[in-house]
């Protein structure tokens, strides 16, 4: 008789979210995790004595989580959300132009749009949104049903306008997308750097590379349950995003499940291509009757299962897929806050610094995508600084602030192992100095900073490459070919093994789909 019903590699938000609602149905699940602690990229950091960092997830965007909330009971766990009018305020290229503020509420986002840049900018954004509806359909029919091809999605839109507007979406540039709706390069210049901010995050290339309309379309397009309108498409947590993991985890142990921390799978057991259990880095073997892997899929087959037990088609597509990050991140710590200057006085108030965004123009992520793919610093880092003590004054001690900056497109590919800290320095004082252009006291509020580049998530997680999203959000891994085609599912070709990370359909993010498909797939298959 094996040991449990179920093993989770992984205590991630998707590793949990699935052992969690398998234990609420009273299943015996044991969630394996390698770190000290849970959450993964959803975890907090402890860098800095009394101040609390995010390690990767800012907030809640776009997440269809609002039943599980309910069915995990996250709230009795510990779990309070929060979603404020506003979330901040992207800088223009060039004082005094004005700033593109950002309001939960999308109706007083066009209401300032038209106010600051013009009518032009309210039709563009208009424009901008019926454009991504069908991709916004497609989406909604592929999270409820089996993954569709893209011939499926573009033959399934009823007009040969949608079908146009799909192709463009999936083989097409975010530059083109952003020249049709927001043609004025200089007028709306913040607009165009934010939305077009968005083809980068989870990209290998810049905003003219083919297939970056498509990353664009997943972080605009992809639809939110719950959420009207005029719904909050942004949620934060007292205490950090740690904490909705560290709800999860309560959750799961409240139902019965056992959580091993400190305990690193390295070797998937698999006897008659038939998935039986684990083993340990410290030797111990933990038998169940099913395997779930929310790891990525190099990861999952490559490290854990082995060539000895994965298919050969298999083991060839998880070796192509394209792991390579070019995303850091940058803790730091504020004494005070930093102040804008005169022109911009009144971002100084109504918790406008909660994030402030530096993409002042789409053009500049092209320009650090030349130089990232040769190998070079981008002359330029472009991102964005969230600053959630504002908002949540337990993150810092009294006085202190505690921020984050998150830097798209800004890591060089191949950076030497003795070149990683100049590196890091090069990014880090960049980012200050142009900070400074707008807000003069920056440097001066600053106490301590911590760059992290992509070998240090790889390092701390496993995920391959230092990935955020497990596999590029890129036309050959999305859909039904992710994390390959064949396996988009969460099947493995190994009978008892599923997959519930970030790795499948439906993409990347904290979002509550890819679980509900796993133990959706576990039901069809009869073995829940």
């Amino acid at each position: 008789m094996a040991d449990y019903e179920v093993i989770t590699i992984g205590a991630g938000p998707n590793g949990l979210m699935t052992s969690a609602l398998l234990a609420v149905d009273g299943k015996k699940v044991c969630c394996c995790e390698l770190n000290d602690h849970v959450g993964g990229l959803a975890s907090n950091a402890h860098e800095f004595p009394g101040f609390v960092h995010n390690r990767g997830m800012w907030f809640l965007m776009f997440a269809q989580i609002d039943d599980l909330l309910k069915k995990l009971e996250l709230k009795k766990y510990g779990l309070e959300m929060y979603d404020p009018d506003h979330t901040g305020v992207i800088l223009p290229a060039n004082p005094p132009d004005p700033a593109f503020k950002l309001f939960n509420n999308p109706l007083e986002t066009l209401e300032h749009l038209g106010k600051d840049f013009g009518k032009e900018a309210v039709d563009g954004f208009i424009g901008f949104m019926k454009f991504l509806e069908p991709f916004a359909i497609g989406q909604e029919l592929a999270i409820k049903s089996a993954p569709l091809s893209i011939s499926q999605m573009i033959d399934m839109v009823p007009s040969h306008e949608a079908q146009d507007q799909l192709k463009t979406i999936f083989y097409g540039t975010a530059m083109e997308v952003m020249d049709r709706f927001f043609p004025d390069k200089k007028k709306m210049a913040p607009i165009r750097g934010y939305v077009g901010a968005m083809c980068v995050d989870g990209f290998f290339g810049g905003p003219m590379t083919p297939g970056s309309a498509l990353t664009l379309a997943y972080h605009f397009g992809t639809p939110a349950a719950g959420e009207g309108a005029t719904g909050s498409q942004f949620k934060f947590c007292k205490g950090h995003m740690g904490m909705f993991s560290e709800s999860l985890a309560k959750s799961f142990v409240a139902h019965g499940g056992t959580l091993l921390k400190n305990a690193e799978v390295t070797k998937i057991l698999v006897k008659n291509n038939k998935a039986y259990g684990v083993r340990l880095a410290d030797g111990r073997e933990i038998t169940a009757d099913i395997v779930i892997s929310s790891c990525d899929a190099y990861n999952t087959f490559i490290n854990m299962v082995g060539s000895e037990n994965t298919p050969s088609w298999l083991e060839s597509a998880i070796r192509n897929i394209n792991y390579t990050e070019t995303i850091t991140q940058c803790y730091l710590t504020f004494k005070g806050l930093p102040e804008f200057r005169k022109e911009y006085d009144e971002l100084n108030y109504e918790n406008w610094r909660v994030f402030i965004g530096d993409h002042s123009d789409i053009e500049l992520f092209e320009e650090s995508w030349d130089a990232l793919k040769f190998g070079k610093n981008p002359p330029r880092v472009a991102g964005g600084l969230l600053i959630p003590s504002i908002l949540d004054p337990t993150l810092a001690p009294e006085g202190y602030h505690t921020g984050t900056f998150c830097h798209s497109n800004s890591w060089p590919i191949g950076v030497p192992d003795d070149k990683v800290d100049q590196v890091k320095n090069e990014i880090f004082n960049k980012m200050v100095d142009h900070y400074e252009l707008f807000m003069p006291n920056f440097r001066d509020c600053l106490q301590d900073w911590k760059m992290m580049a992509p070998k240090d998530y790889e390092k701390l997680y496993h995920n391959t490459g230092g990935t955020w999203t497990h596999g590029m959000i890129e036309i050959k891994q999305m859909f039904d070919m992710r994390p390959v085609k064949g396996m988009s599912d969460c099947r493995a070709p190994i009978k008892n093994m599923y997959l519930c990370g970030s790795s499948n359909h439906p993409g990347p993010g904290v979002n509550g789909r890819t679980p509900l498909i796993c133990i959706n797939a576990m039901k069809e298959d009869g073995v829940i």
